[in-house]
């Protein structure tokens, strides 16, 4: 045992000294030909030099080398972050359009014991820190690009005319979960609810209360933004209904660089069974993206329904059998 303790210790330092050499951070990013751009980093070599470790203490050994800003922000969030975490809902750590595991599983566990939040379970994770921290060291690249791409790109703060650096990776104030946690949320909990409902308004009181948020997030006019809604709403077993709600919210910025997107993309459910509403993911898309997600061939009452984005819903995701409901589209 102990042969085999002095041979873990001099790879973990070949590692390191690898990571010195040809990863410290900046070091071999981007990789033009794999599609990479400066954006990417340093996140892309970041999550080279950890893709092929499969020990998260190794993982965190390195990490505390070559990134341990990544690792102080992650912490910090995880404690701060309080009862927003309640407000996420959980998702399956595997792409259906790759068709690939999205984060190797020794680094979302060393992300999500970090953050403080439930160990995975299989593929199913945390969605709130998969989507942002986790994503930030993905190296798999989709039809859409790589994961990070939503964070490391401008797109969302442009489109909406938002502080800059405040929906990124390394914002000035606040940090990368609570961000998104508020922006994303003071979408979700109240699009289409002009009186509000208890679970939704609920939501947004922890939102309010939450510390670590950016305070230029904080004063945005979120009644400025109007958009369109799909509501998926079925009903389960023992009178459970579990409402899936996307809402595409157009930029307000017109001719701002976004990348040729034109539109945010919110995911959240409602679950009956559930105290609180919860977000699953958000992104920028682009033009026409909702116009087919909203089209009126497809809503009306007896259409199926599914959980996306990687989403996982316990008896709608792992559902055996084909199930249907209402889809309708509101405005807001």
């Amino acid at each position: 045992m102990k042969v085999f303790g002095v041979l873990v210790l001099v790879l973990i330092l070949s590692l390191l000294s690898t990571v010195r050499a040809d990863n410290s951070a900046e070091g071999n990013c981007p990789i033009t030909a794999d599609g990479e751009t400066a954006l990417d980093c340093p996140w892309a070599g970041i999550a080279r030099a950890v893709a092929a470790v499969t020990d998260p203490a190794a993982i965190e050994a390195i990490l505390k080398n070559i990134a341990p800003d990544f690792l102080k922000r992650l912490s910090r969030e995880g404690r701060i972050a309080g009862n927003v975490k309640k407000l996420w809902g959980r998702s399956i750590n595997f792409d259906e359009n790759a068709k690939a595991i999205i984060i190797q599983p020794a680094l979302i566990d060393l992300v999500l014991a970090k953050a403080d939040v439930a160990k995975r379970d299989d593929r199913i994770v945390f969605a709130g820190f998969e989507h942002t921290y986790g994503y930030l060291l993905s190296i798999l690249k989709t039809p859409y690009g790589f994961k990070r791409l939503r964070w490391v790109r401008p797109d969302i703060e442009n489109g909406f005319g938002l502080e800059k650096g405040s929906i990124s990776p390394i914002p000035r104030d606040g940090g990368l979960f609570m961000n998104i946690s508020y922006f994303a949320g003071q979408i979700a909990f109240r699009a289409n609810n002009p009186t509000g409902n208890p679970a939704d308004r609920a939501a947004l009181k922890i939102l309010r209360k939450s510390n670590g948020t950016a305070q230029s997030l904080r004063r945005f006019d979120y009644s400025n933004l109007h958009g369109r809604r799909l509501t998926e709403t079925l009903t389960l077993g023992g009178g459970r209904t579990v409402e899936i709600r996307t809402d595409f919210v157009p930029f307000t910025v017109k001719g701002a660089e976004t990348g040729g997107n034109s539109e945010l993309l919110v995911y959240s459910m409602r679950d009956s069974a559930e105290k609180l509403p919860y977000l699953i993911s958000a992104f920028p898309i682009a033009p026409g993206f909702s116009d087919r997600a909203l089209a009126a061939t497809g809503l009306g009452e007896g259409k199926p329904i599914i959980t996306r984005y990687n989403a996982f819903v316990t008896g709608i995701t792992d559902s055996k059998a084909a199930l249907s409901g209402t889809r309708e589209a509101s405005t807001f």
